[in-house]
């Protein structure tokens, strides 16, 4: 004789998404508690520093001009850098139309593509 079965037996993998998702609710519903008792004195703290904040922006904001021209420098000497190496033309007088190769660099891709030629 067979018994019947009241609770449908679920998949494992079911129960085990339903724990983890009522653990992560009560985490996050003692953090949001946290965080609400917490919130009224961190502003307060955050009111108290605005007036010294305040009289730190000018400087910081030249600060980070600066650095921000000297790290453009930067990006537009080494972009005068990669485009000097990438261009295997020089310009002796002409148009870009109507450059000339430079030998050393024509050299060096012949060479180039006859060692991958010859690999392949």
């Amino acid at each position: 004789m067979t018994t019947l079965q009241t609770t449908p037996r679920l998949p494992r993998p079911l129960y085990a998404a339903a724990g983890a998702g009522e653990l992560a609710y009560r985490r996050i519903s003692a953090g949001v508690r946290t965080l609400r008792a917490e919130l009224p004195g961190r502003v307060e703290a955050l009111r108290a520093q605005v007036p010294a904040l305040r009289a730190q922006v000018p400087a910081r904001v030249t600060t980070i001009v600066a650095e921000a021209r000297d790290v453009y420098t930067g990006l537009v000497a080494h972009g005068e850098q990669v485009v000097r190496s990438a261009r295997p033309y020089r310009a002796n007088g002409h148009t870009a139309a109507t450059m000339e190769p430079v030998e050393p660099v024509a050299k060096a891709a012949r060479k180039a593509g006859k060692k991958s030629a010859a690999k392949a």
